[in-house]
Protein backbone atom coordinates (compact mmCIF):
# COMPACT_ATOMS: atom_id res chain seq x y z
CA UNK A 1 0.00 0.00 0.00
CA UNK A 2 1.08 3.39 -0.64
CA UNK A 3 0.27 6.20 1.87
CA UNK A 4 -1.43 9.46 1.31
CA UNK A 5 0.45 12.21 -0.90
CA UNK A 6 0.75 14.83 2.16
CA UNK A 7 1.20 12.60 5.34
CA UNK A 8 1.91 14.68 8.13
CA UNK A 9 5.06 12.34 9.02
CA UNK A 10 7.37 11.36 6.71
CA UNK A 11 6.00 7.48 6.23
CA UNK A 12 7.77 4.34 3.63
CA UNK A 13 6.74 4.93 0.04
CA UNK A 14 5.26 1.22 0.42
CA UNK A 15 3.34 -0.42 3.48
CA UNK A 16 2.29 -3.81 3.84
CA UNK A 17 -0.75 -4.20 5.65
CA UNK A 18 -2.53 -7.49 4.24
CA UNK A 19 -1.15 -10.47 2.52
CA UNK A 20 -3.02 -13.79 1.50
CA UNK A 21 -0.80 -17.02 0.85
CA UNK A 22 -2.27 -19.35 -1.14
CA UNK A 23 -1.33 -22.98 -3.19
CA UNK A 24 -2.16 -22.82 -6.82
CA UNK A 25 -1.25 -25.67 -9.12
CA UNK A 26 0.11 -24.50 -12.46
CA UNK A 27 -2.38 -22.81 -14.58
CA UNK A 28 -5.12 -22.54 -11.37
CA UNK A 29 -6.61 -18.84 -10.98
CA UNK A 30 -8.32 -17.99 -8.09
CA UNK A 31 -9.72 -15.15 -6.19
CA UNK A 32 -8.70 -13.59 -2.80
CA UNK A 33 -9.99 -11.00 -0.39
CA UNK A 34 -7.54 -9.07 1.55
CA UNK A 35 -9.86 -6.82 4.28
CA UNK A 36 -7.83 -3.49 4.68
CA UNK A 37 -9.77 -1.23 7.43
CA UNK A 38 -8.97 2.16 8.01
CA UNK A 39 -7.58 1.36 11.36
CA UNK A 40 -4.78 -0.43 9.70
CA UNK A 41 -4.41 2.95 7.65
CA UNK A 42 -3.19 4.71 11.10
CA UNK A 43 -0.35 5.75 12.70
CA UNK A 44 1.33 7.00 15.94
CA UNK A 45 1.77 10.69 15.79
CA UNK A 46 3.94 11.64 19.07
CA UNK A 47 3.21 15.11 18.95
CA UNK A 48 -0.45 13.95 19.35
CA UNK A 49 0.26 11.18 21.52
CA UNK A 50 -2.32 8.72 19.80
CA UNK A 51 -3.06 6.84 16.26
CA UNK A 52 -3.92 9.39 13.40
CA UNK A 53 -5.38 8.93 9.50
CA UNK A 54 -4.29 11.53 6.95
CA UNK A 55 -6.78 11.92 5.09
CA UNK A 56 -6.94 12.03 1.02
CA UNK A 57 -6.27 9.32 -1.73
CA UNK A 58 -4.12 6.24 -1.02
CA UNK A 59 -2.95 3.47 -3.58
CA UNK A 60 -3.27 -0.05 -3.12
CA UNK A 61 -0.50 -1.89 -4.77
CA UNK A 62 -1.56 -5.86 -5.58
CA UNK A 63 1.61 -8.33 -6.34
CA UNK A 64 3.99 -11.10 -5.73
CA UNK A 65 5.65 -8.67 -4.49
CA UNK A 66 7.07 -4.91 -3.69
CA UNK A 67 9.10 -5.45 -7.13
CA UNK A 68 6.07 -7.55 -9.06
CA UNK A 69 2.95 -4.99 -8.66
CA UNK A 70 0.10 -6.57 -10.85
CA UNK A 71 -2.91 -4.75 -10.07
CA UNK A 72 -3.24 -1.18 -8.13
CA UNK A 73 -6.17 1.05 -7.24
CA UNK A 74 -7.05 4.06 -5.09
CA UNK A 75 -9.15 4.34 -2.08
CA UNK A 76 -10.26 7.62 0.07
CA UNK A 77 -9.56 7.81 3.12
CA UNK A 78 -11.99 10.35 5.38
CA UNK A 79 -10.44 10.85 8.48
CA UNK A 80 -11.89 11.69 11.95
CA UNK A 81 -10.83 15.49 13.05
CA UNK A 82 -7.72 15.55 14.41
CA UNK A 83 -6.89 17.56 16.99
CA UNK A 84 -4.76 20.59 17.10
CA UNK A 85 -0.90 20.42 18.15
CA UNK A 86 -0.07 20.65 21.75
CA UNK A 87 2.75 23.62 20.83
CA UNK A 88 4.98 24.60 22.85
CA UNK A 89 8.34 26.79 23.47
CA UNK A 90 10.17 24.16 21.56
CA UNK A 91 7.91 23.66 18.91
CA UNK A 92 9.47 24.35 15.40
CA UNK A 93 8.19 27.71 14.18
CA UNK A 94 6.78 26.12 10.81
CA UNK A 95 4.40 24.10 13.06
CA UNK A 96 3.28 27.07 14.16
CA UNK A 97 3.53 29.04 11.42
CA UNK A 98 1.24 26.21 8.94
CA UNK A 99 -1.67 26.55 11.62
CA UNK A 100 -4.02 29.46 10.73
CA UNK A 101 -4.66 30.41 14.13
CA UNK A 102 -0.78 30.15 15.18
CA UNK A 103 0.04 32.65 12.28
CA UNK A 104 -2.36 35.59 12.74
CA UNK A 105 -1.70 35.80 17.09
CA UNK A 106 2.21 35.39 15.70
CA UNK A 107 2.29 38.17 13.43
CA UNK A 108 -0.11 40.42 15.65
CA UNK A 109 2.63 40.14 18.45
CA UNK A 110 5.46 41.09 16.23
CA UNK A 111 3.87 43.84 14.94
CA UNK A 112 2.23 44.86 18.42
CA UNK A 113 5.83 43.83 20.40
CA UNK A 114 8.06 44.77 18.15
CA UNK A 115 6.38 47.59 16.69
CA UNK A 116 6.29 46.22 12.90
CA UNK A 117 4.27 47.21 10.23
CA UNK A 118 2.51 44.05 7.95
CA UNK A 119 5.52 43.56 5.55
CA UNK A 120 8.27 43.22 8.39
CA UNK A 121 6.42 41.09 10.61
CA UNK A 122 5.73 38.62 7.97
CA UNK A 123 9.43 39.34 6.67
CA UNK A 124 10.33 38.36 10.24
CA UNK A 125 7.97 35.35 10.21
CA UNK A 126 9.35 34.38 6.85
CA UNK A 127 12.75 34.10 8.55
CA UNK A 128 11.26 32.33 11.39
CA UNK A 129 9.45 29.79 9.11
CA UNK A 130 12.84 28.62 8.04
CA UNK A 131 14.23 27.65 11.44
CA UNK A 132 14.30 24.34 12.76
CA UNK A 133 15.15 24.66 16.56
CA UNK A 134 12.33 25.86 18.63
CA UNK A 135 10.36 29.29 18.39
CA UNK A 136 11.72 30.69 21.25
CA UNK A 137 15.41 30.37 20.32
CA UNK A 138 14.46 30.96 16.92
CA UNK A 139 12.76 34.69 17.82
CA UNK A 140 15.27 35.33 20.53
CA UNK A 141 18.17 34.63 17.48
CA UNK A 142 16.03 36.85 15.14
CA UNK A 143 14.51 39.84 17.41
CA UNK A 144 17.25 39.45 19.82
CA UNK A 145 16.82 39.00 23.38
CA UNK A 146 14.32 41.71 24.12
CA UNK A 147 11.59 38.97 23.93
CA UNK A 148 11.60 37.06 27.15
CA UNK A 149 10.67 33.51 27.41
CA UNK A 150 7.47 34.46 29.27
CA UNK A 151 6.10 36.83 26.42
CA UNK A 152 6.23 33.72 23.63
CA UNK A 153 4.58 31.20 26.22
CA UNK A 154 1.66 33.86 26.47
CA UNK A 155 1.69 33.99 22.55
CA UNK A 156 2.01 30.10 22.33
CA UNK A 157 -0.44 29.67 25.50
CA UNK A 158 -3.16 32.00 23.70
CA UNK A 159 -2.71 29.52 20.04
CA UNK A 160 -3.28 26.01 22.40
CA UNK A 161 -6.56 28.05 24.08
CA UNK A 162 -7.91 28.96 20.54
CA UNK A 163 -7.47 25.80 19.73
CA UNK A 164 -8.82 23.63 22.02
CA UNK A 165 -12.21 25.79 21.69
CA UNK A 166 -12.59 25.02 18.29
CA UNK A 167 -11.65 21.52 18.43
CA UNK A 168 -14.34 21.43 20.85
CA UNK A 169 -16.69 22.83 18.96
CA UNK A 170 -15.67 20.68 16.24
CA UNK A 171 -16.21 17.83 18.66
CA UNK A 172 -19.56 18.53 19.51
CA UNK A 173 -21.02 18.73 15.62
CA UNK A 174 -19.04 15.30 14.77
CA UNK A 175 -20.58 12.34 15.49
CA UNK A 176 -18.64 10.30 18.16
CA UNK A 177 -18.43 7.44 15.59
CA UNK A 178 -16.54 9.11 13.15
CA UNK A 179 -14.07 10.83 15.35
CA UNK A 180 -12.89 7.60 16.56
CA UNK A 181 -12.95 5.23 13.20
CA UNK A 182 -12.94 6.78 10.22
CA UNK A 183 -13.79 5.33 7.07
CA UNK A 184 -12.37 4.47 4.11
CA UNK A 185 -14.30 4.71 0.85
CA UNK A 186 -14.13 2.68 -2.31
CA UNK A 187 -15.16 4.47 -5.88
Amino acid sequence: MAGPEKPRLHRPERELKGFAKVELYPGETRRIEVAISARDLRYFDPAHQRWLLDGGPYRIDVGASSRDIRLSGEVMCEPAQTAARQLTLDSQPFLILDDPVGYEKLHAFFRSRLALDDNGADQLIGYCRMSFVGIHSTIAWFAGETITEGEVREVIDSINEANRSADRRKSRETPLSSQEVGAIVVP
